[in-house]
């Protein structure tokens, strides 16, 4: 992505985030970008298009960071709990945008929904390319590694919400980060230690 481009990308996120989609238009796009309206429809067409590059560029700056993490980490295992806490470090890094990410997935409604399955098929990738590596070298034990991203998903994407919503459905658990990251970990060793051949009594 060319610099301009990137510009027009990143003033649009901030627009979208403080005026909300349909409130938005593309001369407000260009006047934070600091160019012309006809730069932006060099590049997008139309509004809609413009917010389809956002998120493909999230979830491509969201890999990026997950996979250079991961990299660090020798084991499946220990990519499961690296993959968690750079997940959370990267709620931490946006909570701040919390309420006007709120608000604008109400406006989205139906299309909040295609949203945020973009972003939760790539990270059942990433988690499930850790068990099939896991299952290779034989650390763990062979499943259905579809079905085990599957799991992990639904239990992360509760637990993002829950804290996001500042509501928590099980009635006794805080919406707090620390507390979410420290379940979803202890979920995640749950759940490894089903899976997990040869582990040491």
């Amino acid at each position: 992505m060319d610099d301009k481009k990137k510009q027009i990308v990143l003033a649009a996120r901030n627009v979208f985030l403080s005026q909300g989609f349909a409130s938005t238009s593309m001369e407000d796009v260009a006047r934070v970008a600091g160019m012309g309206k006809a730069s932006i429809y060099h590049y997008f067409s139309s509004k809609e298009e413009l917010f389809n590059e956002i998120i493909t560029v999230e979830i491509e700056e969201m890999e990026t960071e997950m996979l250079a993490e991961l990299k660090k980490h020798k084991t499946a295992e220990e990519k499961i709990h690296a993959f968690l806490t750079t997940k959370f470090f990267r709620i931490r890094n946006r909570y701040h945008q919390m309420e006007s990410k709120l608000n604008l997935w109400k406006e989205l409604g139906e299309q909040y929904h295609h949203v945020m399955m973009r972003f939760g098929q790539k990270e059942a990738e990433i988690i499930a390319s850790i068990f099939v590596s896991g299952m290779t070298t034989g650390e763990f034990r062979q499943v259905d590694p579809l079905k085990l991203s599957a799991m992990m998903m639904t239990y992360f994407w509760g637990m993002q919400y829950s804290v996001y919503r500042q509501s928590c459905i099980d009635g006794f658990t805080k919406p707090d980060l620390d507390v979410a990251e420290a379940n979803s970990q202890f979920f995640a060793t749950i759940m490894l230690t089903g899976i997990i051949q040869n582990k040491k009594q």
